[in-house]
């Protein structure tokens, strides 16, 4: 029998556990996250209302901030620094736009432009690890990459900081810095068996006949709609979809699936409280270790 996560469940519940965490901490000032988002990008302003309206319910302030992909990027600069330097702000975020919607709206090179961004960031209040040296150092993980790593502690036992992966396989296909690598390189710190694919090597799997079907466990997030059939994957496998905005997986892996992550209603909800778990992590950081954070 397969099990379908319901992340809208477990985010809920995480969103009381993180509500509680917050209300025992005593904090001597609020939390407040500052979102930078770029209007032109749907799926960004999706979520950054989900956001505001999670954080509102476990009492967070959420702050946001619109530009336009044409406005120039000195000016989301502008704003960052700003941030930096507001000692209200506790956390920082730029919501990522998706290449296609940049490149419609933008000239630079979109990897150039995102780096000069995320680059800009102070390290302190990088709620979303999206700063290199944040990426390359692992001390805030990407809400997504937390939440899978959550959800994979669901599926094989343990917590976000050790998951009981111990002689399982896992394959994750999508090479991102919001995901692909940040995961891989966790997983590895923990020890785990971990391949990260890109689409290229993921093809030539399929064309020599591998596929991966050696994989306990399958998370893939390239934005490819139904990448992942049936036929690559083996009877009982773990699989967890991140795919936006159509799932990387098709549905019909659940039927021999062990567990399953649907889209939407799967990794999508759980990022969003991860973002959140992030920013007590950060103040935790600034406040000292007054107060413990849960993270099962």
């Amino acid at each position: 029998m397969t099990i379908i996560f319901d992340g809208f469940k477990r985010a809920r519940e995480r969103e009381v556990t993180l509500e509680r965490a917050i209300d025992a901490a005593q904090l001597t000032q609020p939390i407040i996250i500052q979102s930078l988002v770029f209007v032109e990008d749907e799926g960004s302003v999706l979520y950054t209302r989900l956001k505001a309206e999670a954080a509102e319910r476990v009492g967070i302030e959420y702050r946001k901030k619109e530009f336009s992909l044409s406005d120039p990027i000195e000016e989301v600069r502008v704003a960052i620094t700003a941030a930096n330097h507001d000692s209200a702000v506790t956390g920082l975020i730029v919501q990522k736009p998706s290449r296609t919607v940049y490149e419609a709206h933008a000239t630079a090179p979109y990897s150039q432009w995102w780096l000069s961004l995320v680059s800009a960031i102070a390290m302190n209040k990088d709620v979303d690890g999206l700063h290199p040296e944040t990426l390359q150092s692992g001390s805030i993980l990407p809400a997504t990459c937390r939440a899978v790593l959550a959800i994979m502690a669901e599926a094989l036992g343990g917590t976000v900081e050790n998951v009981q992966h111990q002689d399982k396989k896992i394959i994750i296909i999508g090479r991102s810095d919001l995901l692909g690598r940040p995961l891989a390189q966790e997983l590895k710190r923990q020890g785990a068996d971990v391949e990260l694919l890109g689409k290229k090597e993921l093809q030539q799997r399929i064309d020599s006949g591998e596929k991966l079907l050696e994989a306990d466990v399958v998370v893939s997030a390239t934005g490819v709609g139904d990448l992942i059939t049936p036929d690559l994957v083996k009877v009982g496998v773990i699989a967890i979809d991140v795919g936006e905005p159509q799932p990387d997986i098709s549905r019909a892996v659940a039927d021999k699936a062990s567990f399953f992550t649907p889209v939407p209603g799967g990794v999508g909800p759980m990022t969003v409280v991860c973002l959140l778990d992030n920013s007590l992590v950060l103040v935790k950081d600034i406040y000292g270790s007054r107060f413990r954070i849960t993270t099962k």
